[in-house]
């Protein structure tokens, strides 16, 4: 079980603020990257193939999304104020 988080005395946010714009910048690369995977496969002629082009551009979104999701808990650390989830 998890270690349940010490009160806090201020209601004060202590979260990384860098770190927090690179997540939301993973956040947008990945979607765009996910939304690139889309447009290659509709724009292949045939919807239901799938191709090592659109697999790749799937695998990137998906790679950044977690990427991105690990960088923000990184950014929110000990923070009192926001919950990592």
């Amino acid at each position: 079980m998890a270690a349940a988080r010490p009160a806090s005395k201020s209601s004060k946010c202590n979260c990384n603020l860098g770190l927090m714009v690179v997540a939301w910048i993973l956040f947008a690369l990945g979607l765009w990257a996910l939304v690139g995977g889309f447009a290659t496969q509709f724009a292949s002629g045939a919807p239901t193939a799938v191709n090592g082009a659109v697999l790749g551009w799937y695998f990137l979104g998906i790679l950044l999304f977690g990427v991105g999701k690990m960088v923000k808990w990184k950014s929110h650390g000990t923070c009192t104020v926001h919950k990592m989830n």
